[in-house]
């Protein structure tokens, strides 16, 4: 008996020694469209926290990762908001979409909890918010350099730009309507309804329909509406070069055009390769051969902001999807 209370107060001692964790609340998409997106976020960002716990945490405290399913929707992350600030957190990673991280934000002012994403763009999430932080451009700078990305590599075509009214969509076409020439350029804008899901595309299927050539559509909207647009484009028939301004969606884009490859032969391809071969694609001849595209699959650009637009990969932080026209 005496043995067992020794060693019942040796274990209360090294648990009242070891120093209290410092726990952050992972605020992220593990569930519903960008689910898998966040849960390679949960899974890297555990690497993270292991690689500084196995030095000694922080001043010899551990750090600990509280995980909170936002489920890909605005109204779940605004719910989530009270859970978190009840917890002991003291900060929070997150959020991956736009729509939840702009839902949360006033909480987290509210509860004066600071808030870091990595991956939400819209404008306004930092304004007025001295709690919320970003590491990442904003929409309306990835509008910027996608407009200046297609001037000059792609020497200025025809450009659908089909954005979002709200306001990620409208940051998004006030910098790429700021950087491109006006008489080359149409608008589509697409409502959001109540419940969060965008509007039909027939606007810009019937405009496409009008326009002579395939040009380029730059589709300026959150990640959670980009690969249905993608898809209603493509059962309409509209077969042209599209370049995709959010990298969470990209795995599902993926999907759809790869069933879409294997129905009608569409081409894509990924700008991991270089710009010369994507131009050569571009600009062969019909009568000529042309070359056969690489696998599909995602691909993100981590470039810096400002670098020259001419360069072998696009300027910026955003991802783009290829998918170029049939002869």
């Amino acid at each position: 008996m005496g043995a067992v209370l020794l060693l019942a107060v040796a274990w209360a001692a090294i648990v009242w020694s070891r120093p209290a964790p410092i726990r952050i609340a992972f605020a992220n998409s593990l569930t519903g469209p960008s689910g898998p997106a966040g849960l390679e976020s949960l899974v890297s960002t555990r690497l993270a926290i292991d690689e500084v716990n196995a030095k000694g945490g922080i001043r010899g405290r551990p750090i600990e990762l509280v995980a909170f399913d936002d489920a890909s929707s605005a109204e779940t992350a605004r719910a989530n908001v009270q859970a978190i600030a009840d917890s002991p957190c003291v900060a929070v990673l997150g959020h991956y979409l736009s729509t939840t991280s702009l839902a949360a934000g006033p909480g987290y002012k509210s509860a004066r909890i600071p808030a870091l994403t990595g991956t939400s763009f819209v404008d306004d999430l930092t304004r007025g918010n001295e709690f919320y932080f970003r590491a990442q451009t904003t929409s309306s700078l990835q509008g910027r350099s996608i407009a200046e990305y297609l001037r000059a590599v792609l020497k200025e075509p025809k450009v659908h730009l089909v954005h979002s009214r709200d306001r990620f969509g409208s940051s998004f076409l006030q910098g790429f309507a700021q950087a491109y020439e006006p008489g080359l350029l149409s608008i589509t804008d697409l409502d959001i309804d109540p419940a969060g899901r965008i509007g039909p595309v027939t606007e810009l299927l019937d405009a496409r329909a009008g326009q002579s050539g395939p040009g380029v559509i730059v589709i300026g909207t959150g990640a959670d509406y980009i690969a249905g647009i993608v898809k209603a484009v493509r059962r309409g028939g509209v077969k042209a070069l599209i370049i995709a301004a959010a990298a969470p969606a990209m795995k599902a884009i993926c999907r759809i055009l790869s069933r879409s490859r294997r129905k009608s032969k569409i081409p894509v391809f990924s700008p991991r390769i270089s710009t010369r071969r994507r131009r050569s694609f571009l600009t062969a001849p019909a009568r000529r051969r042309r070359p056969s595209p690489p696998p599909i699959r995602p691909w993100r650009e981590r470039r810096r902001v400002g670098s020259q637009p001419a360069r072998m990969t696009p300027p910026g932080c955003w991802s783009m999807l290829w998918v170029a026209p049939t002869s």
